[in-house]
């Protein structure tokens, strides 16, 4: 009886500690605001309507797809369709080659470095800040970002970015 309690305790601590291990660290899929905290809202105060509004993507595996879901009061789907680029798209793997060249042109993408496959990227959309804030109205304007790995690993976040200096 002793043994098959003293067998039970240790059975208890083992499953205990394992499942209390912490490995936040490792987690194989990452999204990080750079010098921001990407799950508060990022506020752009500058009179000007300028921020650095750049998100940090790492995987161990490497990235299979960087879905991107934009939603905003102001850049609607016809604001979108007049630009040639869709409310949802994946950074990885464009859906044909125009929209390739159209994230290009935004500096969504590289010509000289690949998304599919890479370990880190970055997702950078400073330059469309000062267009954001041209529009007068404040926001919300979501930027909801879904990466997997090619071990199947995903994470899904959203970039908020709110001007709180602008009149609704």
């Amino acid at each position: 009886m002793k043994k098959n309690l003293v067998f039970l305790l240790m059975a208890f601590l083992t499953l205990n500690f394992v499942a209390c291990s912490d490995d936040d660290d490792n987690d194989p899929v990452t999204i990080e605001g750079r010098g921001f905290n990407i799950d508060q809202t990022f506020n752009v105060t500058n009179k000007d309507n300028t921020a650095e509004v750049i998100v940090n993507i790492a995987t161990e595996k490497g990235i299979e797809n960087l879905i991107v879901k934009i939603e905003s009061p102001v850049l609607t789907e016809d604001v979108l369709n007049a630009v040639n680029l869709p409310k949802e798209f994946d950074l990885a793997n464009p859906a044909s080659e125009e929209l390739a060249q159209t994230l290009i042109g935004f500096g969504l993408l590289s010509k000289d470095k690949k998304i599919k496959g890479s370990t880190e990227t970055t997702f950078d959309v400073s330059q469309f800040m000062p267009l954001l804030g041209g529009f007068e109205n404040p926001g919300p304007h979501k930027f909801i970002l879904t990466v997997k790995d090619s071990a199947g690993n995903n994470i899904s976040k959203t970039l908020t970015v709110y001007f709180p200096n602008l009149k609704k």
